[in-house]
């Protein structure tokens, strides 16, 4: 996304990052065989990170939900193995 601003008489155009790019920090969805499945949600904070884990680990307890930043994984929670 750019600006642009009239500063001094001047055209000048800054660059702004798009506002997704910092939301480090996703609550994702993946399946048995670690294949992808969904973002759950995408957050910029790292302790609303965890509270939204947290959330989503007690509102879908038979899902492989990972907190992670980019490809690092924060926490993760595997379905209980019955």
């Amino acid at each position: 996304m750019d600006e642009t601003h009239i500063i001094r008489g001047r055209k000048v155009v800054s660059e702004r990052p798009d506002p997704v790019e910092h939301l480090r920090y996703a609550v994702e969805v993946f399946d048995q065989r670690d294949n992808f499945i969904e973002v759950l949600g995408r957050l910029a904070d790292l302790s609303v990170a965890h509270a939204a884990f947290t959330a989503a680990v007690e509102k879908y307890p038979d899902k492989r939900i990972f907190l992670r930043e980019r490809a690092r994984v924060i926490r993760r929670y595997d379905e209980p193995r019955g």
